[in-house]
């Protein structure tokens, strides 16, 4: 394929990771990022937004696989090819776990990287091929503002909010927000099963959620966190398997 590609290289070793920069390169992978952590990897999937994973098990403090695994927990479903010095059983579990494309020992042999490459780009042309379908199925939304009628794009909704009783905020990509008196029950019946209510005061756009962390005062509750908007929505142990059922179909 002619297409370029981004991965993220998760790798401890400064040389080793220098020799997978390059050979990436050769076969028309964009590095964004190298981190050499586990917290690493995480913080840049979730900054660069990378087509593929290249990581090690061995990383500092948090290992890659434990690092995959959060990111999948989070509904964040990228192709991740494994590279390590690592022949314990429990990582390869791991892997097929994670359904990786593919485990790799050192060391490296080219042939087998260069296959699971190519495995790892059909995948995401596959991907690509369903959100380009999707995008060509536009969903409007209507709702009263301003007492007229207006049309909005349900893609470019981030999140809806009951403010006080007949009043909702509906709040949009790139910081725009809009008053409206239609309510959330009004709202989500025109939309995809995208749209969701986290809880009863607000719905939530599962592709504009770019982090849920565990409620550090309830358990078994979850924190939609939006830093643009400054706002953090509650995600109810009732909603997080639903969550996590679409979530990761979306990734």
């Amino acid at each position: 394929m002619s297409n370029s590609y981004s991965c993220v290289i998760a790798e401890e070793n400064a040389l080793f990771c220098q020799k997978l920069i390059k050979i990436a390169a050769q076969l028309d992978l964009f590095v964004m990022d190298t981190p050499s952590s586990g917290k690493g990897l995480i913080e840049s999937v979730f900054k660069h937004k990378p087509d593929l994973i290249i990581t090690d098990v061995l990383l500092k403090k948090v290992d890659g696989l434990s690092a995959c695994k959060h990111l999948k927990e989070q509904g964040i479903s990228i192709p991740i090819i494994i590279v390590s010095n690592s022949m314990d059983p429990a990582h390869y579990s791991g892997g097929f776990e994670l359904e990786s494309i593919d485990y790799i020992n050192l060391p490296l042999s080219m042939d087998r990287f260069e296959r699971a490459i190519g495995k790892a780009k059909k995948r995401i042309e596959n991907q690509k091929i369903l959100q380009t379908v999707a995008q060509k199925h536009k969903k409007m939304i209507r709702i009263k503002h301003k007492y007229r009628d207006m049309n909005i794009d349900e893609d470019e909704i981030v999140f809806i909010e009951k403010l006080e009783k007949r009043k909702y905020k509906i709040f949009l990509n790139e910081g725009i927000e809009i008053e409206t008196s239609t309510n959330l029950e009004q709202i989500q019946v025109q939309c995809s099963e995208w749209v969701i209510s986290p809880h009863r005061s607000f719905l939530v756009n599962l592709k504009r959620i770019k982090s849920v962390i565990p409620d550090p005062y309830i358990k078994g509750n979850y924190q939609i966190i939006y830093p643009t908007f400054n706002k953090i929505i509650p995600l109810t142990r009732r909603h997080f398997p639903l969550y996590l059922k679409l979530i990761s179909s979306i990734f």
